[in-house]
């Protein structure tokens, strides 16, 4: 997720594990099949509630919605694969 980044920290290396508090709420709305919308309105959740950011800021609306296309993308894509290989081997 490295295109959201609401308080700007993914290029300080100390700083590489901030946002790990959130994988596993995220991880259960992506086991749950969520939408893109679902998950980058969870997302703006986070920045306003937990760190107390705007979050109506045009660039972060870009970055959660980008982020939310890009994950629930390739959930889709693993699931695709892994149904495949599946298959294949049934």
């Amino acid at each position: 997720m490295q295109q959201w980044d609401p308080i700007g920290v993914n290029s300080i290396p100390e700083a590489a594990d901030e946002y790990d508090g959130y994988i596993g709420e995220i991880y259960e709305l992506l086991s749950a099949k969520t939408s893109e919308q679902r998950l980058a309105s969870h997302l703006q959740k986070i920045e306003v509630n937990r760190m107390g950011l705007n979050g109506f800021h045009p660039q972060a609306i870009a970055a959660r919605t980008a982020t939310a296309l890009s994950v629930v993308a390739i959930i889709g894509d693993l699931e695709g694969s892994i149904t495949t290989c599946l298959t294949r081997a049934a």
